[in-house]
């Protein structure tokens, strides 16, 4: 886990300034990377990394990282799972490798396959910017994320440079642009309590969508997609299995993607909130650990929000070495300050995960495995439960007229302000046009009215503003859409990005196993009878 970022002089080798300014950008994420600081310039490339040791302690995983030939630079953030296979397959193609790091899969995989295919190979979390410099005519960089997006990686560009980062505010912070808000970000953190990307919360700045790679040749740029989110939880073809057939195939692709999310050469834990996702990982870890596993919990004084029942029998049912940390309203106000410091995009959320993150850099880790996802996954919640029924409701809605649906809308938003029941003025969004309608009734954050209020848009300003507001990009409203749109929407713009960023805040990489099968799949698995 570590901080990058760079710069592509479009003018030649980059200025004083310029590299003043990747400079800044490396200082500004320092917390991303403690542990050591590098930077490489050739050309009119110059690639900085500020690292956070996992695997391969030594100076021999100092980045930037080249190639045998020295042509080929990789800046990298993040975790490759199956690197020991790459690596044998690499070795085998004749390639010679100087450290035991995942990074230098990178270099040599580009060697030998190219940027997509490498991209297809890779199971991991990652980001990281590669400089090709082979044809010394025509330099290039790639930029790549991985496909869930849970490691960010974001750019901005003008006539004389490119800038990338893995926050938005070093790349402020470089004093080489300017910068002003975005209105449709802030549109967008309204409707969904984060920003949608691409957008960022500035004009200009944008996120790599997850999935995708960037390729730059002096001011030409080109993003191509090289996984798609909507395949993978919707593939044409299903593999129809039985209730025990399916739950024996989770556990088998659990018990792996566990296995590689335990690799590392610095201390490791797991977050045991008490439910079914995080007592699974502490199950499933404990078992392959030849030590007593680490856990840690976050406890509260109130007892409605008290799981500590729940943790410790779970703790002590396999043996971990549980640590507790209890937050108390003094903690939560004290720690205000410093958790909207560390806070790089708006969020809603995050902050259980800046306490959490806290605890477990204190108790002397540096990786951490979380339950993240899982709920996506397995439709944990409610309002994914409920899909279909979502989807029938919805369809009933659309065929009632405008001007009745209107006035039912708005009388109801009335009704339900008068006695404090929140939600129901979301229904606003079913009057409203373009798609994502029916995500934004059931999971929105503020009803159009309230966010023109918020906003000072007037009625005719929020309509023509409406097609760039980060809506979901899905025609058609319906349950696979649903479950797709919080993948991308709560999932890869909150939950992850919230877990990196509180997380890096302590130096602490926080994993999450229940991803770690994706860069495998080609196919679905349902139980026999199932009407999914």
């Amino acid at each position: 886990m570590c901080g990058i970022a760079g710069i592509f002089s479009f003018r030649g080798a980059p200025s004083s300034d310029e590299q003043a300014g990747v400079r800044r950008m490396m200082e500004v994420q320092r917390h991303r990377g403690p542990d050591q600081e590098g930077f490489h310039q050739e050309g009119p490339i110059l690639l900085g990394h500020r690292r956070l040791s996992i695997i391969d302690l030594s100076p021999a995983g100092a980045q930037p990282m080249a190639n045998e030939s020295g042509r080929i630079h990789v800046v990298f953030n993040g975790e490759i799972y199956n690197y020991a296979e790459l690596r044998e397959e690499l070795v085998r193609l004749g390639h010679r490798f100087v450290s035991q790091t995942d990074t230098e899969i990178l270099v040599h995989g580009y060697e030998a396959w190219g940027m997509k295919e490498l991209l297809q190979r890779l199971r991991g979390m990652f980001a990281f910017a590669l400089r090709d410099l082979s044809n010394s005519t025509r330099p290039c960089l790639y930029m790549a994320r991985d496909r869930m997006g849970i490691k960010p990686l974001y750019y901005t560009q003008d006539s004389e440079r490119f800038l990338f980062a893995s926050e938005v505010r070093a790349l402020i912070q470089s004093g080489l642009i300017s910068a002003r808000y975005e209105q449709l970000a802030v549109r967008g953190f309204f409707q969904y309590g984060s920003v949608p990307s691409p957008m960022t919360l500035y004009a200009g700045i944008y996120a790599l969508p997850a999935g995708h790679y960037l390729t730059l040749q002096t001011n030409k740029m080109d993003v191509q997609c090289y996984w798609m989110l909507g395949e993978a939880l919707h593939p044409q073809v299903m593999e129809r299995l039985s209730q025990k057939e399916a739950a024996q195939k989770v556990r088998s692709l659990l018990e792996e993607t566990v296995r590689l999310h335990l690799i590392s050469d610095a201390p490791l834990g797991v977050f045991l909130s008490g439910g079914l996702d995080s007592s699974a990982l502490v199950a499933l870890a404990s078992r392959q650990l030849a030590r007593p596993l680490r856990t840690l919990s976050i406890d509260f004084e109130e007892p409605q929000f008290r799981e500590t029942k729940y943790q410790r029998e779970v703790a002590g049912l396999f043996k971990t070495d549980h640590c507790e940390m209890r937050v108390r309203p003094a903690d939560f106000i004290s720690n205000l300050a410093p958790f909207f410091d560390a806070m790089d995009q708006p969020t809603v959320d995050g902050l259980n995960t800046y306490f959490v993150s806290q605890a477990a850099r204190r108790a002397g880790l540096t990786v951490v495995l979380s339950g993240i996802g899982s709920d996506e996954i397995f439709l944990g919640y409610g309002h994914l439960r409920r899909m279909r029924e979502l989807t029938r409701y919805w369809r009933w809605l659309q065929q009632i007229p405008m001007s009745v649906r209107r006035l039912a809308v708005r009388s109801l938003s009335d009704i339900g302000r008068r006695t404090t029941r929140f939600g129901i003025d979301r229904l606003e969004y079913s009057c409203e046009s373009g798609p994502g309608r029916m995500y934004q009734t059931a999971r929105g954050l503020f009803p159009p009215s309230q966010i023109r209020e918020l906003m000072g848009l007037s009625e005719s300003e929020w309509r023509l503003s409406s097609n760039g507001s980060g809506a979901p990009p899905e025609a058609d409203e319906g349950s696979a859409d649903m479950q797709t749109n919080e993948f991308r929407i709560y999932l890869g713009n909150q939950l992850l990005r919230d877990a990196d960023v509180f997380g890096m805040a302590h130096s602490l990489e926080i994993r999450v196993p229940f991803f770690g099968s994706q860069a495998r799949r080609s196919r679905g698995a349902i139980p026999d009878g199932s009407k999914s």
